[in-house]
C-alpha cells in the first residue's frame, strides 16, 4: 500500500539525495536509480525517471501526469566510501517500510552527508600495512613489508592533504605512483636491504583502481553503457598514471644512478 505524500519536493530531494550520496560514495549507477525508483514507487508515484551518471542524477516524479517535480544534482567529488552505501540503502529500507519518517531520514542523510571524514591516523595505518601485507603475499621478506608499509603510509598521508583540494584523479594517482617509486628507490640506497620490485608491487596495489573497474563491468553487464564506459576509461587512466609516476622515477633512477 503506497503511502500518501503531501510534499512531491521533499520527497524528490530524499531520493536525489541517497542517489548523490550513492554516486559519491563510489557505487554503482544502478544502485542509486534503484533506490530513487524504490522511494518514490513506495509512495505512490506511478511515472518516474531516473537517470544517473558518474557524473550527475536526474529525477522526474508525477502522479497522473500532475504535481511533476524534476531534479538533477551534478556530482563533482567521488571517492570510496562503502559505509555510507549501505547506511544510504539502510535509510532507504526504512523509509519505505514505513520505519522512520520523511524528516528523519531527511535528518540522517543530512548528517551523513556532511559528515567530516574519519581521523587521518586510521586510514594511513590501514594503507601502510595493506601496503605491506602486499608486499609479503608477493614473496617479499620482512625488509621488503617495512619499505612497503612505509610507502604505503606515505601516499595515503599525501592522498587525504590533497583531497581537500580541488585535484584530479589523475594528478593525485601520478603523485601517488611517483612518491612509490621515490620511497622505494631512497629504501633500497639507504638500507641496502630489499627487493625493488617487491616493495614497489606490494606498495602500488591499494592505489589500483579496482572498485572502478569493478563497477564499470557492473554497469556495462546492466547495460549502462554511458556509466561503463566512462568509469572503465576512468580505471584505465588511473593505473596508467599510476604506472607513469612510477615508471618516471625508475626511468631517472636507472638512467643516472645505476
Amino acid at each position: 500500500m503506497p503511502f500518501e505524500c503531501s510534499n512531491v519536493n521533499e520527497i524528490v530531494h530524499i531520493a536525489q539525495l541517497c542517489a548523490q550520496v550513492i554516486l559519491e560514495s563510489g557505487g554503482e549507477t544502478y544502485r542509486a536509480e534503484e533506490t530513487v525508483y524504490r522511494i518514490c514507487e513506495a509512495f505512490g508515484f506511478d511515472e518516474i525517471e531516473v537517470i544517473a551518471l558518474p557524473t550527475g542524477v536526474f529525477i522526474t516524479i508525477s502522479k497522473n501526469g500532475a504535481n511533476a517535480s524534476t531534479a538533477i544534482k551534478r556530482i563533482r567529488k567521488r571517492s570510496f566510501n562503502l559505509q555510507a552505501i549501505e547506511t544510504v540503502n539502510s535509510i532507504a529500507r526504512q523509509l519505505t517500510a514505513g520505519k522512520i519518517s520523511m524528516s528523519d531520514s531527511l535528518l540522517r542523510l543530512n548528517v551523513l552527508y556532511e559528515k567530516k571524514p574519519r581521523r587521518l591516523l586510521i586510514p594511513i595505518l590501514a594503507a601502510g600495512l595493506s601496503s605491506g601485507f602486499f608486499a609479503l603475499l608477493f614473496k617479499g621478506d620482512f625488509f621488503d613489508f617495512l619499505a612497503a608499509t612505509l610507502c604505503g603510509a606515505l601516499v595515503q598521508l599525501m592522498s587525504s592533504s590533497v583531497k581537500t583540494k580541488d585535484m584530479f584523479n589523475i594528478t593525485v594517482s601520478i603523485l601517488g605512483g611517483f612518491l612509490v617509486g621515490v620511497g622505494s628507490v631512497l629504501w633500497i640506497k639507504l638500507t641496502g636491504t630489499g627487493d625493488l620490485d617487491k616493495i614497489i608491487t606490494g606498495a602500488i596495489m591499494p592505489l589500483l583502481p579496482g572498485i572502478p573497474m569493478t563497477n564499470a563491468i557492473r554497469d556495462t553487464m546492466r547495460g549502462d553503457l554511458v556509466s561503463g564506459v566512462s568509469r572503465g576509461a576512468e580505471a584505465l587512466l588511473i593505473a596508467a598514471a599510476l604506472a607513469f609516476g612510477v615508471g618516471l622515477v625508475l626511468k631517472i633512477y636507472f638512467q643516472f644512478f645505476i
